[in-house]
């Protein structure tokens, strides 16, 4: 077992949780990523996420020129409920807590081939943002991407990404471009 293995107790060989790790720190996805939180919803509406490939920062998108939209959802069937799809914790590191995920209370569905349309069938509401949208009053982006000081997973994933190109090469780094 290597160094980085025994430090952080990594056990991604028996993790089913790519999708999560994916849609939260920055890998491609195709998945739907939800949040069970409005003023979580609203801060991905109304901020702007530039990236030079490697890091990415967040700023918020200029009054006056909000386009942001979300989507509210009442998945039916297959049901989502926050009990059952909160993510509390990920198996990759045993010891240490996915800070972005549970601050930002998201979930990630899994919906077979087949009930791909389940998203399309179960909106509820779409609200646009007015293009004077004030984010005031919504999480700050260090409440919502804790960084390397602060998230110890956060930390350990991208010690992982340095160490082991192959298993997390494309995780991104959030922070100051």
């Amino acid at each position: 077992m290597a160094a980085c293995e025994e430090e952080h107790m990594f056990s991604a060989h028996t993790s089913n949780e790519a999708p999560l790790l994916e849609q939260h720190y920055g890998m491609p996805t195709i998945g739907l990523d939800v949040t069970f939180d409005p003023a979580t919803a609203f801060f991905f509406a109304s901020h702007s996420f530039p990236s030079d490939g490697r890091r990415v920062g967040c700023e918020p998108v200029a009054s006056g020129s909000h386009r942001g939209v979300v989507y509210c959802f009442v998945f039916e069937w297959p049901p989502v409920k926050e009990t059952e799809f909160l993510v509390k914790d990920i198996s990759l590191f045993t010891n240490l807590p996915p800070l972005r995920p549970i601050r930002q209370q998201c979930g990630l569905p899994a919906f077979h081939v087949n009930e791909i349309a389940a998203a399309a069938r179960d909106l509820h509401a779409v609200f646009h943002l007015d293009e004077a949208f004030d984010v005031s009053g919504l999480p700050s982006a260090a409440a919502l991407f804790p960084g390397r000081e602060e998230g110890r997973f956060y930390d350990a994933l991208l010690e992982l990404r340095d160490r082991a190109p192959e298993i997390s090469g494309s995780v991104i780094e959030y922070g100051e471009l």
